[in-house]
């Protein structure tokens, strides 16, 4: 039998209030099962399929469930389409192409070619490749069916079908290199560029950026955007911050100066800005990444479809944050922006979600608030999708907090189960882990010279250049974790020495 969906539900939950206000006054009535339906489906807070067909036993709705679903389905995506008539570039371009073919049927031949010589003009400003051949063939199709005086010659017309084609293949093969780059550019990705490929690609996009320039055409932006894009991926693969910064700035100067880009690719334009932002932090840049960062919200405002998208800035402004050890503006402003988030849009931000908990344990840890370490840790050991490292991490953040609000005997047992799990699993841990679980073991030994065990862990770490686990620990927490050790004050002593009450 299978799983009854909740594809309508989950529509209904990512509707504005706008949208559905535009439903209820020119799809819905009173009268209709439909409409009671969105009503009450509107309503819920989370989707039970029994709970639908048990409201509505008394209708012929609760029997015929599924065909009622398919009927509010089909209603509420002419709403939408209704809703957002023309309001963007593909959106206009697709309604005038529907318009020219009522047109056309209604033998309003001179109408029709109106209409699809300012649809033409829009894909050239827009650089819409894709649909210009279409238009172009349509336009062909005019001139040798309809007897509408075109003012091109047939062949110039395929001509320009040509050149468009050339065009879309131009795009597409920056397109799949500037991919192929971002997945490199990836945390996920597993294999590191080489030196030959490196100057394999640099060559290639910098030739194509030379051509670009120095043509005299117009419809170069979307060539630009990518070869720009893929460079900017090389270089924070490369970890060339600088010349990533170049090419990243050169995009938003791009859609700045061409303020028409925003509106038909607020994609690619949201994309823009995060990632500039993202460079501006990692460079030290404070005073772009903070200019930046507003643009991002006042932009989600402008389409809050973007806002399930901003919990990734709020990991990003929290790393900003931490960094300036600004550790109580995440507390008071940035936390309850995030969990807002997470229970709206947590299950398609898996990832995010994961980082965001890790971003605020960390937080919480720095200002020695060990309930709320406990809190994100039991959220965090809840997910097993982010690797080993990650948990092996966790673990050690675990008994770095119970070692520091000294719950010997809870640290002795956490200790004592790894030990035993290694035993029975010779792979668990990595073979630093394995190094610092023995190093817990021996601080807790009051005779051990705690400044000894310090340094030889830290020399250790020589030893374990490819360790995931020996990177998490780096990048978030070692350095500061063995200098408050070595200075016998907890860690958050030692990074908010100027602790204030949360």
């Amino acid at each position: 039998m299978k799983t009854p969906t909740d594809d309508i539900f989950q529509l209904i939950q990512s509707m504005t209030a706008a949208e559905k206000r535009y439903f209820k006054i020119h799809f819905s009535s009173e009268k209709s099962l439909v409409t009671e339906l969105f009503n009450y489906l509107n309503g819920m807070k989370a989707y039970d399929e029994d709970e639908v067909k048990n409201n509505f036993k008394d209708s012929k709705l609760s029997k015929n469930l599924k065909v009622y679903k398919i009927m509010l389905m089909d209603l509420l995506l002419k709403s939408l389409s209704s809703f957002r008539y023309k309001k963007s570039i593909n959106s206009t371009i697709r309604q005038n192409l529907e318009e020219v073919e009522i047109l056309t049927e209604k033998c309003l031949y001179s109408l029709a070619y109106k209409k699809l010589q300012k649809t033409k003009k829009l894909c050239f400003k827009h650089e819409e490749f894709t649909q210009l051949i279409a238009i172009i063939n349509l336009e062909y199709r005019f001139k040798a069916f309809y007897e509408i005086q075109v003012p091109n010659e047939s062949l110039r017309l395929l001509d320009e079908v040509i050149y468009a084609s050339q065009k879309v293949n131009d795009i597409l093969e920056l397109k799949k290199i500037n991919h192929e780059l971002s997945l490199n550019a990836g945390e996920v990705a597993k294999a590191k560029i080489s030196n030959s490929e490196v100057k394999k690609y640099e060559s290639f996009l910098m030739k194509n950026l030379k051509e670009i320039t120095t043509e005299e055409q117009e419809d170069i932006l979307k060539e630009n955007y990518y070869a720009h894009s893929a460079l900017g991926h090389l270089y924070h693969s490369t970890k060339n911050i600088k010349q990533e910064y170049h090419h990243k700035k050169k995009i938003l100067d791009l859609f700045q100066t061409n303020k028409f880009l925003i509106e038909s690719n607020p994609n690619k334009y949201w994309s823009a800005c995060f990632n500039f932002a993202n460079c501006c932090m990692r460079d030290n840049r404070s005073e772009e990444f903070q200019e930046t960062l507003k643009m991002i919200k006042t932009f989600t405002k402008s389409y809050p479809f973007f806002q399930r998208k901003m919990i990734l800035v709020y990991v990003m402004e929290m790393v900003f944050h931490r960094k300036q050890k600004n550790h109580y503006y995440i507390i008071n402003q940035l936390e309850p922006a995030v969990l807002k988030d997470v229970n709206l849009y947590g299950e398609e931000q898996e990832r995010s979600v994961v980082f965001s908990y890790l971003s605020l344990m960390m937080t919480y840890l720095s200002v020695g608030n060990h309930t709320q370490v406990q809190f994100y840790l039991r959220r965090l050991f809840k997910n097993k999708g982010m690797g080993k490292a990650f948990n092996y991490f966790y673990e050690t953040v675990d008994m770095i907090s119970h070692f520091e609000t000294g719950d010997f005997d809870i640290l002795q047992n956490l200790l004592t189960s790894k030990k035993r799990k290694i035993k029975r699993e010779p792979k668990y841990g990595t073979p630093f882990y394995k190094e610092v679980l023995q190093f817990f073991s021996k601080i807790l030994d009051t005779k051990n010279d705690i400044n000894e065990l310090v340094n030889n862990l830290i020399k250790n770490t020589n030893n374990h250049p490819n360790d995931d686990y020996l990177r998490l620990m780096q990048y978030f927490l070692f350095e500061d974790w063995t200098n408050a050790l070595s200075e016998r004050k907890t860690y958050s002593e030692y990074v908010n020495p100027q602790k204030k009450k949360t």
